[in-house]
C-alpha cells in the first residue's frame, strides 16, 4: 500500500483536464443523453464552401508551394488594314509582364484535450465521440478564422482602404454612422473595375452585424438603389448584389486600431479567383487518440498544417464598417 501511495503522489496532474465537474455539473445519470445537451452552436464554415481563395495541396516531402501572381497588362495593337499598311508592315511587339511567384509555407498547428474516464463511464458512453466531433469542427473554425483574417487585413500603405457611409479615404475614422450601404459596395466595385489595372470583384465578405445594416439601409427602399433590380434574394436573404456574391460569416475579424471609434468589422470586396491563396498539407491533418492508463483518461490531439496569403493586393478593397 505504501508503494502504491508513493506512486500516486509522484504523478503530475494533467493541466486543464475535462472532468465530470466541467461537463456534467448537475450530476447526470447514464440514462440521460448528455451528448445532445452539450452541443455548441456550429460556426459557418465558409472558406471551402464558397472557395474564398485559390487552394494548393502541399505534397509529402515538400514544405511549400508557389502561386503565380500575374497582373493585368496591355498589348500594343497596329492597324494592318488599308493602303500601305497591308504590304508587310511590322507590328509592334509588346514585352510581357514580369511574373511574380508567391511562396507560401504551411504552418503546423496543434491542439489537444484530455477527457477523464469518468466522463464516459458515468455520463454517456457516446460522450467521447461527441467531443472528438466538436474538436474537428473547432479545427475547421480555426482555419476559417485565419484565412478570413488574411483576407480582411489592411495593407501597410492603406491603399484601397475606405470607410462605410460614403467611402471616405483611408484616413477616415469609423463612427456610429459609418454603416455599410449598397452604394458603398457599388462604389467599391467601380473602383476595382476601372483604371489601368482593373480587377472586377465577385465577392463581398461581411459580418452578420454589417449585413444587418446593409439590408436595413434606406437606399434599398429608394428609387436609385432598388433592391429588386440590383439584388438577388433567396429564401428572404440577399445573396448577390451588383453582380457580387454576398457571403456572411460570424468569423469575420473585429475592426482594430485607432480608426474604429465604435465597435465594427471590415467588409471585404475582392476577386476571389485571383486575390489570395491557401496552402494546405492534408497529410498533416490528423486526429490522434492516446489512451493514458496512468492518468485514467484519453488525449485527443489534433494537428493541421496550412497557411494563407494575399496574392494581388490591388484586387481587394477593405471597407471599415461600424456595427
Amino acid at each position: 500500500m505504501k508503494k502504491l501511495q508513493e506512486l500516486s503522489y509522484g504523478q503530475n496532474p494533467v493541466p486543464n483536464p475535462t472532468t465530470r465537474a466541467v461537463v456534467d455539473a448537475a450530476g447526470s445519470t447514464q440514462d440521460q443523453i448528455f451528448a445532445e445537451a452539450v452541443q455548441a452552436a456550429m460556426p459557418t464554415l465558409v472558406v471551402e464552401k464558397y472557395g474564398l481563395c485559390m487552394v494548393k495541396e502541399v505534397p509529402d516531402q515538400v514544405d511549400s508551394v508557389t502561386f503565380p501572381v500575374l497582373k493585368n497588362f496591355d498589348l500594343t495593337w497596329v492597324n494592318l488594314s488599308g493602303t500601305g499598311s497591308d504590304t508587310g508592315s511590322d507590328i509592334t511587339m509588346t514585352a510581357g509582364p514580369a511574373t511574380t511567384f508567391k511562396k507560401v509555407t504551411p504552418v503546423l498547428y496543434g491542439a489537444g484535450m484530455f477527457i477523464h474516464d469518468m466522463v464516459d463511464i458515468s455520463v454517456n458512453k457516446h460522450n467521447f465521440k461527441t467531443f472528438a466531433e466538436r474538436a474537428g469542427v473547432a479545427a475547421q473554425r480555426k482555419m476559417d478564422q485565419d484565412v478570413l483574417a488574411v483576407l480582411a487585413a489592411e495593407p501597410s500603405d492603406l491603399k484601397n482602404v475606405y470607410v462605410a457611409g460614403g467611402m471616405a479615404g483611408s484616413l477616415g475614422s469609423v463612427g456610429a454612422g459609418s454603416t455599410i450601404a449598397p452604394s458603398d459596395l457599388s462604389e467599391a466595385k467601380a473602383i476595382l473595375s476601372t483604371g489601368s489595372d482593373p480587377y472586377v470583384p465577385d465577392t463581398v465578405l461581411m459580418h452578420p452585424r454589417s449585413y444587418n445594416n446593409f439590408v436595413q439601409s434606406s437606399e434599398l427602399r429608394g428609387d436609385t438603389y432598388r433592391i429588386t433590380s440590383k439584388a438577388e434574394i433567396k429564401d428572404g436573404e440577399v445573396v448577390r448584389y451588383d453582380g457580387m456574391d454576398i457571403i456572411v460569416t460570424e468569423l469575420m475579424p473585429a475592426g482594430t486600431g485607432g480608426y474604429y471609434q465604435v465597435a465594427g468589422h471590415p467588409v471585404v470586396v475582392y476577386n476571389r479567383k485571383i486575390g489570395a491563396g491557401l496552402a494546405k498539407k492534408s497529410s498533416a491533418f490528423k486526429t490522434t487518440i492516446v489512451d493514458d492508463r496512468i492518468k485514467h483518461g484519453k488525449y485527443i490531439l489534433i494537428d493541421m498544417m496550412y497557411a494563407a496569403s494575399k496574392l494581388v493586393d490591388d484586387a481587394f478593397i477593405i471597407i471599415r464598417s461600424a456595427d
